[in-house]
């Protein structure tokens, strides 16, 4: 009876990585194909200078929090090190991980906010290529992979 159970276990776990290899493969070629196509844009965004700099703050702070690989890795980091690290407590050490990655949130939107004026519209032409080429890469490996 166990060894059935395990054995239906595994092919429903190989059914659901085939069709997320599938579902994701798909998705890739066609953000891909997407951006490949998309019409370059030189300047600003509608209202990217409008929005209230805290909102902008807390918005990117929530996607961010959101995704799921940033929460599988605090969860992994803050379950290894379980407060031993600093010696200080787990407080100390969520209040440590968000002031870095403020920090960083705000080293890294300076910066494009004082590059983006002076790249060439020929750089940020294949910047948007060559990610559309990895993205559609990636989909046909993954269509392949759960196609073989």
């Amino acid at each position: 009876m166990r060894v059935q159970a395990a054995a239906r276990r595994r092919l429903r776990r190989a059914a659901a990585r085939h069709a997320l290899a599938l579902g994701g493969g798909v998705f890739l070629l066609w953000l891909g194909w997407r951006i490949w196509r998309q019409t370059p844009t030189v300047g600003l965004a509608d209202g990217a200078l409008r929005m209230p700099v805290l909102r902008a703050w807390a918005t990117t702070a929530l996607l961010t929090l959101s995704n799921p690989m940033t929460i599988l890795s605090f969860v992994g980091t803050f379950a290894a090190l379980g407060g031993r690290a600093t010696g200080a407590g787990p407080g100390v050490m969520v209040l440590g991980v968000f002031l870095g990655s403020a920090a960083w949130w705000l080293l890294l939107a300076g910066g494009v906010r004082m590059l983006h004026r002076r790249l060439p519209a020929r750089l940020l032409e294949w910047a948007r290529q060559g990610s559309a080429l990895l993205l559609l890469g990636f989909g046909a490996w993954a269509l392949w992979s759960a196609l073989a």
